[in-house]
């Protein structure tokens, strides 16, 4: 099982490029919504159909179940540790 920033072709540690103003972009759209009173999981739902045809013309089919995978452990292991909050990108 790979790293997320080795599925995305990047060194460890590396972001892609003007990561953070995309980050800025979905929350800002995350927030629009949640202001237009649309449900959370519906939210959610169109966000995956969204965005899981684009993950594997990005990264392939492998790629992305590989990044599934790995995300898995993650959730797991953040679970097992108090996890992490919505917007949060890291541990503090």
């Amino acid at each position: 099982m790979t790293t997320f920033t080795a599925a995305l072709g990047l060194s460890p540690g590396m972001v892609p490029p003007r990561f953070a103003e995309a980050l800025l972009s979905v929350q800002g759209a995350l927030e629009r919504c949640e202001a237009a009173g649309i449900p959370g999981h519906s939210v959610l739902a169109a966000a995956l159909v969204e965005l899981m045809p684009r993950l594997v013309t990005a990264y392939g089919a492998e790629g992305v179940a590989d990044m599934l995978a790995t995300l898995a452990v993650h959730i797991r292991s953040d679970m097992a540790d108090g996890g992490l909050m919505a917007g949060e990108t890291t541990r503090q």
